[in-house]
């Protein structure tokens, strides 16, 4: 396992919402592997958060799934354009599977839970890092694909309604570089989710709006990175 420092790069919505951007990223990654492990922290793509959002109300409201369509539809381009091959897009099209049956599921029951909401919005990260790991493979840099839920646990305070506990956590800042490694599996360049993570029963959960600036700045103390 190498032992050069681990650094720290936090991509926003618009940053991995095009080809374009996806071959800029990569260039980044090429100048710093030399010398440095890249972690990078990766958004949803662009409006895909705001669209999250309101399909959970087109659901609530028994209307037609558009902003699902809007979704699927803006990760089969991204993937058409940077040229991932299909095999390479199937977790993607498995996580929009499992979105589409949690919609469907609100729309029978007329109810979306704090903890339902939370995992319903987590899909943008999930969704955009599986594209990434294959945007990056496009342009010949291996990546190893850590669910961030597996690192960032959140802090659950007394009495805190469940509205906070998934939809706008807590997560205490702690350096554990070995568990860190440990997720990369050895790998110099790794791809993560911002804006979410999980409390101590595995369930997920969001750090709020901005959550991704948040999730670099952990991800940073726990890798000791520089």
């Amino acid at each position: 396992m190498s032992s050069a420092p681990w650094i720290v790069l936090k991509f926003g919505g618009t940053s991995v919402a095009t080809a374009t951007n996806w071959a800029r990223i990569a260039d980044r990654v090429r100048e710093l592997l030399p010398t440095h492990r890249v972690w990078i922290v990766a958004s949803a793509l662009s409006q895909v958060s705001n669209r999250l959002e309101a399909a959970i109300g087109e659901a609530l409201d028994g209307e037609a799934l558009e902003s699902f369509d809007w979704i699927r539809n803006a990760h089969e381009q991204l993937a058409g354009a940077i040229g991932i091959p299909p095999e390479s897009y199937e977790p993607v099209a498995a996580l929009l599977e499992q979105l589409r049956h949690l919609l469907e599921g609100i729309r029978l029951t007329r109810e979306a839970s704090p903890r339902l909401r939370a995992r319903v919005m987590s899909f943008g990260e999930l969704a955009s890092t599986h594209l990434g790991i294959g945007a990056l493979a496009h342009h010949g840099l291996e990546g190893q694909r850590v669910d961030a839920r597996d690192l960032l646990r959140t802090t659950i305070r007394s009495n805190e309604p469940d509205s906070a506990r998934f939809l706008g956590a807590d997560v205490e800042p702690r350096q554990d570089v070995e568990a860190a490694d440990t997720a990369a599996g050895g790998a110099a360049l790794v791809l993560t989710q911002g804006f979410i993570a999980s409390n101590r029963r595995g369930e997920t959960c969001l750090l709020g709006r901005g959550g991704s600036d948040t999730s670099a700045a952990l991800f940073a103390a726990l890798l000791d990175s520089e």
